[in-house]
């Protein structure tokens, strides 16, 4: 018998974003045309910040099995407290605002690798 893999374990590629992210894997296949050109896999680590307050949010982050996103607020006394946690079911940043508001908290990866779909991510090539 074949051995299951883990989800967030395979190869990271534009067709696993899809089963990979709940609100990704909700879309009618013509929504889908519409957004694949644009969808990029990305792999950041604990430490990355995607937003800061203040900051234009461009970019969309689609969260996969096994990934999670923090919001964070700053407190006065320079102590940050955790606000919200967006995982597999949703996505964070530019998909509410089309990118034309400012972030109101940090956004940072919860795990030491996490995997995301991105879209309006700066272009690698």
């Amino acid at each position: 018998m074949a051995k299951k893999k883990r989800p967030g374990t395979e190869p990271l590629s534009v067709g696993n974003l899809w089963p990979g992210n709940a609100l990704l894997a909700s879309m009618k296949p013509q929504d889908r045309a519409l957004i694949e050109p644009y969808l990029e896999p990305v792999e950041l680590s604990r430490g990355d910040v995607l937003f800061e307050p203040g900051e234009d949010v461009g970019i969309t982050y689609f969260p996969m099995a096994g990934s999670m996103i923090s919001l964070m607020l700053a407190m006065q006394d320079d102590r940050a407290i955790e606000v919200a946690t967006i995982g597999q079911e949703g996505a964070v940043g530019g998909i509410v605002s089309a990118g034309h508001k400012p972030a109101f908290a940090r956004s940072v990866p919860k795990a030491s690798v996490s995997r995301f779909g991105a879209i309006g991510a700066p272009s690698s090539s």
